[in-house]
């Protein structure tokens, strides 16, 4: 079954009528104190006006701490990832994260790490060398995760 916003709302974890705009989402978003176009309470009712909601919700980390801090419990960050899904179908990916998935699937990182130079970083700290990893690449093809 697909998830979507009216999925989330029948289940009765995203009901955006429950939002009273209090703030606690966006007040203890670590993306929002460093990026003031980030507000997930902005999402949420540009969502519920029919407003087309801008590319900003890529800089969700997904830490979860808008869902946890939010006292009617609605499912800031479930709602946010159902966002980004609406939007890589409707537009496509943006080209960053696709780079990452292409390093996801190469070596097991979103970033291109383990390579002979981070090792020797890592060594120098004390720490373990990174070995790329097929494994991930395995998940992504087995579940569909490839995106245009």
């Amino acid at each position: 079954m697909e998830v979507s916003i009216k999925t989330l709302e029948e289940a009765g974890r995203l009901n955006l009528n429950h939002c009273f705009s209090c703030g606690m989402c966006t007040g203890g978003c670590p993306v929002a104190r460093l990026d003031a176009n980030f507000n997930p309470r902005r999402f949420l009712y540009m969502k519920k006006l029919g407003l087309d909601v801008d590319g900003a919700i890529w800089e969700c980390v997904n830490c979860l701490t808008c869902q946890e801090r939010c006292p009617t419990k609605v499912a800031v960050a479930d709602f946010l990832n159902l966002l980004k899904q609406e939007s890589v179908k409707e537009k496509g990916a943006p080209e960053w994260i696709k780079a990452q998935l292409d390093n996801l699937k190469k070596c097991g990182f979103v970033a291109e790490l383990g390579t002979e130079r981070d090792n020797k970083k890592r060594e120098a700290a004390g720490l373990p060398a990174l070995e790329a990893t097929e494994e991930i690449a395995a998940i992504i093809a087995a579940t569909g995760g490839d995106i245009e």
